[in-house]
């Protein structure tokens, strides 16, 4: 039973990664007027989630072998969830973008160690699983935009909508 419930656990984890991964976006306006910047200035904040995305893999991978994968994920589900608390409190576009390199980070071992974890803690149907995690965050990636598309819609700042995905996180 704990192992079920560890695995619906990262299954969420990783729809709401893809829900942040795709929620730029639609968010990418309202960021853009809160920095004052220009669409191909704003667009670097996509530029530094995957350079956090891709450095912080291969950091993960090697924590994943030497502390285990399991305290790994934890330990990225937690840095994700305050990366993304923190992000709307940027006062400057250089700090957003640190943030977005956290973001992007953990999320990456995020994608990554989930499904080590998850190939572990069911081996008798490791292939089915793992492609069940790849559903749930194609999930999020189409939520993600509908949402935070309702969310702007609505006149919402895009700061309360990362506080309030962080919190969920």
């Amino acid at each position: 039973m704990k192992n079920k419930i560890v695995t619906y656990l990262c299954f969420l984890i990783t729809m709401v990664f893809g829900m942040v991964l795709t929620s730029y976006s639609p968010m990418l306006p309202s960021i853009s007027k809160t920095f004052s910047l220009t669409l191909s200035q704003s667009g670097f904040i996509f530029t530094a989630n995957f350079i956090g995305f891709v450095t912080f893999i291969l950091v993960g991978g090697i924590l994943a072998d030497r502390i285990g994968k399991k305290t790994v994920l934890v330990i990225a589900t937690a840095g994700f969830a305050v990366s993304l608390i923190l992000f709307p409190f940027s006062n400057s576009f250089i700090i957003a973008c640190l943030m977005m390199v956290l973001i992007g980070g953990f999320g990456g071992i995020i994608e990554t160690v989930t499904n080590a974890v998850i190939s572990d803690l069911n081996p008798e149907k490791a292939s089915f699983y793992v492609n069940l995690t790849q559903v749930f965050f194609g999930i999020g990636a189409v939520i993600g935009p509908i949402i935070a598309g309702i969310v702007v819609g609505i006149g919402i700042k895009w700061q309360v909508y990362y506080f309030v995905i962080g919190l969920v996180s």
